[in-house]
């Protein structure tokens, strides 16, 4: 089938100038003839290369943040577990109420609450979430280290060589050093305000949302022979009567727990109790190399969805690139330390002591948050070594040629350090040099 033909006037592609950055949304739309030429298309996938360069400057911002401004970075943790706790609050609330059998109600409490906690720290806030960050820094040490090792690797050739500057190469070398040691300070002084700053935020939202809100109620123990209250949780006393769940003794609590209907009655009035309870004694009790494998797999789904999300470009496709792995994660009962840092505080505060002894701080910390808190650096690992080992050389090559990038039309316009114009019919300072002595219009590199 023809196409039509229709008088249109000559453009002269070669006059264009061709910038550092991408000017197609100020140009006219393309007519019919040009679409065959030229194809502008509104990108919704980034290719895992362009990613992973992303995942370095995401690294190294993160790392410079730390060191110039350590208080902000802990107040973006704590903010980063507060958000992230009110997503862990939903899963409870949701999930926790939902009476039905056993993996109908893991989904309902997995795909409500958690994917929607993360997606405010990325896409909104941009807060620092430990787990992540184990990612990030990772890939900005990894990038630090190969390019120490490449300005090591070229002052050897420079000392081989009598044409270029020894000096100059030893210098550039011991600045690359210089700063693998420095972003490997930045990157253990993050991993600890991290620590701290997303456990206290987890905890002081519980406090103030679910605990002193009542939206989670609170066992509490009266005593015997009329002396006061001896529960572990509200010892100031604080809460209002119709917020806390009153019982004679331990004993009396634990049989209705156990025995009767206490989970189940009034339309699962208390399911979110016993689901906290419920996940706290199970933690707690676990054993030290489990937790390590469940941190493990959790933070790799984790670092993941980080992963898939960056891969997209609309705020919708990136809540469902997160809600994929992190709804996969929650589901089959794999450990994330943030989300642990609500839960097992809250059980003892809301009085899982009452239940059983053994929901305690030390076992919360000692079979949980630390064991937890390795499997998650492993599970980290396990995505940035494959990524590294699959992309890094992508990504050195596109570092070089924006280097040695010139413009397809020339003026003058050089991005990086430059380079020869001569053999790449680039016009230089709007002449015609450049086309003379090279082969047409050729094309000089890309960014």
């Amino acid at each position: 089938m023809a196409l039509r033909s229709r008088k249109r006037e000559a453009v002269d592609y070669a006059s264009f100038e061709e910038p550092c950055h991408t000017t197609i949304h100020l140009e006219p739309r393309p007519e019919a003839y040009d679409k065959l030429r030229f194809v502008y298309v509104k990108r919704v996938f980034i290719t895992p290369p362009e990613v992973l360069a992303m995942g370095i400057q995401s690294g190294q911002k993160v790392l410079e943040r730390m060191l110039a401004y350590p208080f902000k970075t802990f107040f973006l943790a704590v903010e980063a577990g507060f958000l992230l706790s009110f997503g862990v609050l939903l899963s409870v609330q949701v999930g926790g109420r939902f009476g039905s059998t056993v993996g109908a109600n893991n989904l309902v409490f997995a795909a409500f609450g958690i994917p929607f906690g993360l997606t405010f720290l990325v896409i909104v806030q941009g807060s620092e979430l430990m787990t992540a960050n184990y990612m990030y820094t990772s890939f900005a040490v990894l990038e630090a280290f190969a390019s120490e090792e490449k300005a090591s690797t070229s002052e050897e050739t420079a000392r081989s060589s009598s044409s270029s500057d020894p000096s100059s190469s030893s210098s550039k070398s011991s600045k690359r050093a210089r700063a693998f040691k420095r972003s490997l300070k930045a990157t253990a002084l993050n991993w600890i305000v991290c620590w701290f700053g997303n456990f206290c935020g987890a905890v002081l939202h519980f406090t103030l949302f679910a605990w002193q809100s009542g939206l989670i109620k609170t066992v509490k123990i009266k005593g015997s022979k009329g002396l006061p209250a001896t529960s572990y949780s509200d010892p100031l006393s604080t809460l209002e009567h119709e917020q806390v769940i009153y019982f004679e003794s331990q004993d009396e609590f634990r049989a209705a727990y156990f025995d009767s209907d206490f989970c189940e009655a009034d339309n699962y009035v208390l399911g979110n109790v016993c689901k906290i309870l419920d996940l706290a004694l199970a933690k707690c009790t676990a054993n030290f190399a489990t937790t390590i494998l469940r941190g493990w797999g959790c933070n790799w789904m984790v670092c993941l969805a980080m992963w898939l999300q960056t891969t997209a470009t609309e705020p919708i496709s990136k809540l469902f690139m997160i809600w994929l792995p992190i709804t996969l994660f929650v589901a089959v009962g794999l450990d994330h330390f943030v989300v642990n840092c609500w839960l097992l505080p809250g059980a003892i505060l809301i009085g899982g002591r009452n239940l059983d002894h053994r929901i305690n701080w030390g076992n919360a910390f000692f079979f949980n948050l630390l064991p937890a808190t390795i499997g998650s650096i492993l599970g980290a690992w396990c995505l940035v070594g494959h990524i590294w080992f699959v992309y890094k050389e992508y990504y050195f090559i596109a570092q070089q040629k924006r280097q040695t990038y010139r413009p397809v039309g020339g003026g003058g316009v050089l991005c990086g350090d430059g380079g020869s114009a001569e053999g790449n019919g680039a016009r230089v300072n709007g002449g015609e040099e450049g086309a003379e002595n090279g082969q047409g219009q050729g094309h000089g590199g890309s960014s």
